[in-house]
């Protein structure tokens, strides 16, 4: 969940490659709510402002849409941006039962939502 605040978007300058899209969270982060960053490309953080995040069809843990506390993580992707300029998304984010998944084959990768 984001709240966006402000005018349609509050960019504010980061790096030269990346943009910071002003969703400023109104987050009263306890037990299970965090900030959380989405890297993405600027033509889709637009998209997400104004239509919500749509499911990815796969990636490393299936589908779904794919969120880190990191911001450094997030401004790495994605990871094939062909030129277009990037931005990352700064979420308030109400998680459930929360899985650490720290490397490709991990025993709980694939079906770390039936735990």
């Amino acid at each position: 969940m984001a709240f966006w605040f402000g005018a349609p978007f509050d960019p504010c300058f980061m790096y030269p490659q990346y943009y910071f899209v002003g969703l400023q969270p109104i987050c009263y982060q306890g037990q299970n709510s965090y900030i959380m960053y989405h890297g993405t490309t600027w033509t889709n953080a637009m998209r997400i402002m104004n239509e919500g995040f749509r499911r990815s069809t796969g990636g490393m843990l299936g589908p779904g849409v794919y969120v880190t506390r990191s911001f450094e993580k997030a401004s790495h992707y994605p990871t094939e941006s062909y030129g277009q300029p990037l931005a990352v998304l700064k979420l308030c984010v109400r998680v459930g039962k929360v899985k650490k998944i720290t490397y490709q084959g991990h025993p709980l990768q694939m079906t770390w939502h039936m735990h």
